[in-house]
């Protein structure tokens, strides 16, 4: 299953109690409401996270964290704009200070763990670039998945993972 939308991710955590989904903005996260790319040079990654999903997850003890699924672009390239080459997200992403987060979960089905200090305005995407750095450090480019033509243009149909 792929989810795609709230209401399919609210049915696979309606099992799990004292938990609650909600849709968020990209502003919430501290993101440019019309930026599609993000790259670092002090890391040399680039992300797409605009064909993700991220829904903040919200517990019965106040607890709040983001679950970020989905295809995402990733590129060491400044000016790379295929977004063909990139990582199935399955990961939960936590503001544990206001310079501190920490996110875990799974790349193209590899384990990820990563907890790290980050500018209080660009949390979310900093957590999630120092992920991705860590993830081809320690799979390489080899570990990235390529998508097809099909599964692009199904992706971008909303039938697929974003």
């Amino acid at each position: 299953m792929t989810p795609s939308d709230a209401s399919t991710w609210s049915r696979i955590v309606s099992g799990m109690e004292n938990y609650a989904l909600a849709e968020v903005s990209f502003e919430e996260l501290g993101l440019d409401a019309i930026a599609d790319r993000y790259f670092t040079p002090d890391l040399m990654v680039g992300v797409d996270i605009r064909k993700v999903k991220v829904l903040k997850v919200s517990t019965a003890e106040g607890q709040e964290f983001y679950w970020v699924k989905g295809f995402m672009p990733v590129t060491r390239e400044l000016l790379d704009k295929s977004h063909k080459r990139g990582i199935l997200a399955d990961v939960m992403v936590k503001r544990a200070a206001e310079n501190y987060a920490v996110l875990t979960g799974k790349f193209n089905g590899k384990d990820i763990f990563v907890s790290t200090y980050v500018v209080p305005e660009e949390w979310f995407i900093n957590v999630l670039l120092s992920a991705v750095k860590a993830f081809l450090d320690s799979y390489g480019e080899r570990g990235l998945i390529v998508l097809d033509a099909d599964s692009s243009k199904n992706n971008e149909k909303g039938g697929g993972v974003g």
